[in-house]
């Protein structure tokens, strides 16, 4: 059925986050959730969360919740949660907190009770409005971010100008707290404040998080982000950006199959490229692969210590999969193809997901990989090589052991290094492709190209 959760009053004093190109309610959309904000005054904030109740996410046992984020990583911020635990009978508005399980390293990302959060609920939120019917659950409330005198720091205390990222989640509850959820149940807001609500069609506060896949010479867009189909134009991959860039697109599609993030175009100057990955079997048991990625002042990343990877994974979550990583370590004087495995920290509840260096790596790696290219100049990380899919003995089911047939989510990455490990990594630092084989490569009728598209509407029209 339709939702209360009203589309048409965003950017009308009202600030929305909608992932997926979300219409709350609408039949022909999968909405998984939705968040909006609307000042009051300046200490309270109206806000509505929206959630798509499925197999997985029941109406007696649920949560629908907005982190405030300082950047755009899990960990280290206030939340607020729209949640049925399983010892309740009703749903509620709750104040909690996101931490690190190792605060050093900024690993292991889980969500807690605050100590007496319960007995200040009332004074944090008012006029509570929740409907779980018809698949989904709808949360409206208004919350106070200011004049709470000398509350802990796990809770929200801001201005209606303080910029937040802010990462929504949703999944299932246990008797007293949240579950973990995946990878398809998060979604990450560009950097927004309380106060960008717009006034006109001009000033219109609204994000949206696309994700297209395009196949052969055409495909087909929602209007809304139609403006970037000319990426894929043949007059958009110059003679210049293809003189700047090893990675040469032109050639996806003819025998080379190619994730491109962002409508990437790598070495354009007018295209922001963060990562990118190919692919080109030579034989039933090699393939050739090709990594790309730049550094930034804002991804950290220098020619002293990167890393940008691929991880071959059977789902979208980040977790219990085998990785490609090109890196140099803050110990190392060269840097080198190696392989890697991410690993849960909670394997039963597949909760914090890290990675780890498998044993024995380093004397079987020049069995696996052949490097022909690792480059870091000019901003960009350039890595070239063939790999071993097969023919591998009784190796570690780390490593992977595949052919070319076998499906895979590619899980694109890049980061900074330690002595020994690569660091983790922030969410705008990674992208997740469409299930890919090796053997996808294209023919003049099937181009592999995927494009992962953020698209924002606000401040900037197209």
């Amino acid at each position: 059925g339709s939702s209360p959760f009203d589309v048409s009053t965003c950017g009308k004093g009202k600030g929305c986050f909608l992932p997926n190109d979300c219409v709350p309610g609408a039949t022909d959309n999968s909405c998984a959730f939705a968040f909006s904000f609307r000042p009051l005054d300046a200490t309270s904030v109206e806000m509505e969360l929206f959630v798509a109740l499925d197999d997985d996410v029941k109406e007696d046992a649920f949560y629908v919740a907005v982190g405030f984020s300082d950047d755009d990583m899990m960990g280290d911020e206030s939340t607020t949660e729209c949640s049925r635990l399983l010892s309740e009978t009703t749903a509620s508005v709750k104040a909690s907190y996101n931490y690190f399980s190792d605060e050093d390293k900024k690993t292991g990302v889980n969500n807690r009770r605050i100590d007496g959060e319960e007995a200040n609920r009332p004074a944090l939120f008012s006029s509570p409005k929740i409907k779980t019917v018809d698949g989904y659950a709808y949360c409206k409330y208004t919350q106070k971010i200011g004049g709470l005198g000398s509350m802990p720091m796990e809770y929200l205390t801001a201005t209606t100008d303080t910029p937040f990222y802010f990462l929504l989640a949703k999944g299932t509850t246990t008797e007293n707290g949240l579950k973990s959820h995946g990878r398809k149940g998060t979604a990450v807001s560009t950097m927004m404040k309380f106060s960008d609500t717009g006034s006109s069609a001009s000033s219109i506060s609204l994000v949206v998080v696309a994700m297209v896949t395009a196949t052969a010479s055409s495909f087909s867009l929602r209007s809304l982000i139609q403006p970037i189909s000319y990426v894929l134009d043949a007059s958009a991959v110059s003679e210049a950006a293809a003189a700047a860039s090893p990675f040469d697109i032109s050639t996806c599609g003819k025998g080379k199959g190619c994730f491109l993030p962002d409508a990437c175009v790598p070495g354009a100057a007018d295209n922001g490229c963060n990562l990118a990955y190919s692919y080109r079997p030579l034989d039933d048991v090699t393939v050739e692969m090709e990594l790309y990625a730049t550094m930034t002042l804002e991804s950290e990343l220098t020619e002293q210590s990167y890393w940008v990877a691929v991880a071959f994974s059977d789902d979208q979550n980040m977790g219990d999969e085998t990785v490609t990583e090109c890196s140099l370590l803050t110990s190392e004087t060269k840097p080198s193809i190696k392989a890697s495995y991410n690993f849960y920290d909670d394997e039963e509840n597949k909760i914090a997901a890290n990675n780890r260096r498998i044993d024995g790596e380093e004397k079987l790696r020049p069995q696996i990989f052949n490097t022909t290219t690792i480059s870091a100049a000019d901003g960009v990380i350039y890595c070239k090589f063939t790999q071993k899919i097969g023919g591998l003995g009784n190796v570690n089911k780390e490593f992977l052991v595949t052919d070319c047939k076998t499906p895979y989510y590619f899980l694109i990455a890049k980061g900074v290094t330690n002595n020994t490990d690569i660091a983790k990594h922030h969410h705008h630092q990674r992208a997740v492709s469409d299930q890919i084989k090796f053997g996808d490569t294209g023919s003049s009728s099937s181009v592999s190209i995927f494009i992962v598209a953020l698209v924002t509407v606000g401040r900037m029209l197209f």
